[in-house]
């Protein structure tokens, strides 16, 4: 995601929710509501980051063992072919 197109999208967020609380007759300073809003997005992105970069259900581990053998695939064939250049 473009970083402008997230830098808009935080500022539409403190927004909505300072019109939000005022609407409801609670005023927080805008640095206060900046400061809970990274923080809870910081916790749900560092949640997300670590279940993604993880492998924590079965399915998840097969499909790395996959992955790591096609990897492993691709660098054998690549070393055979320096070997075979090498060798010419």
């Amino acid at each position: 995601m473009p970083e402008a197109l997230k830098a808009s999208i935080s500022a539409i967020v403190l927004i909505v929710a300072n019109v939000g609380l005022y609407f409801f007759g609670t005023a927080i300073d805008t640095e206060v509501l900046t400061t809970i809003i990274s923080g809870v997005a910081i916790a749900i992105f560092t949640a997300y980051a670590a279940w993604k970069n993880h492998n924590f259900t079965k399915a998840a581990q097969v499909g790395q063992l996959a992955t790591d053998m096609v990897k492993l695939e691709d660098k054998k064939d690549k070393i055979e072919a320096a070997e075979e250049v090498a060798n010419d």
